[in-house]
């Protein structure tokens, strides 16, 4: 486990950080390999009963590291980016995800396949994926209007439209907002990992 994924398991949660504040928090194939054993892990405990994913305090992931992303790009199914991302499709354990400050490119993408998504004051979302010659990825174009509308999400996708946190933002309509996200939101967590009501519809 790469030090830049830190993982903690407590009151039947696994929680995730990214922790890589030099760089935004941005990720690396090893991080990608690390957030993907820690799922994997959550997925195959029986005494887990959630997951739940943060950044920083300022910063949940800014994407990609270009350079990383440059020297070990993406060759077939196996890679670790889309590994990571298919074994978060297939999770059986309820994701949650508290989102404080940037969430860009996959960040805001692998929000798009989370179960509950919280937004902090300073969330902020971006998808700068035609800005840099990309198509969205993973279901983007087919997942975001479900969330925000059809036009909304078109703004968003085609024009990479910066998304700030406020009440008549898309971002505060996909997204519920929380003044104390990380422990707000994982309280939100722990309520439904020591549910009983239809433990077995949920899991």
């Amino acid at each position: 486990m790469t030090d830049s994924i830190q993982t903690d398991l407590a009151e039947r949660i696994l929680q995730i950080r990214i922790v890589r504040p030099e760089r935004k928090n941005a990720l690396t194939h090893t991080m990608y390999d690390a957030l993907t054993a820690a799922l994997l892990q959550a997925d195959d405990q029986s005494d887990i009963r959630a997951i739940f994913i943060t950044g920083t305090d300022d910063c949940f992931t800014s994407g990609n590291d270009v350079q990383d992303f440059l020297s070990h790009p993406p060759s077939g199914p196996d890679s670790p980016v889309f590994r990571f991302m298919r074994t978060l499709q297939q999770c059986r354990k309820p994701v949650i995800a508290a989102v404080n400050g940037a969430a860009v490119g996959i960040g805001a993408t692998l929000l798009l396949h989370c179960d509950l998504v919280y937004a902090g004051p300073d969330a902020k979302l971006q998808m700068p994926f035609v800005k840099l010659g990309l198509c969205p990825e993973y279901a983007s174009s087919l997942l975001l209007p479900t969330l925000v509308g059809h036009r909304r999400a078109t703004e968003l996708l085609l024009l990479g439209t910066l998304c700030e946190q406020g009440k008549r933002s898309a971002l505060a309509l996909s997204m519920p907002f929380l003044m104390k996200i990380t422990s707000s939101s994982y309280a939100v967590t722990n309520n439904l990992s020591c549910s009983n009501d239809a433990r077995r519809a949920v899991m």
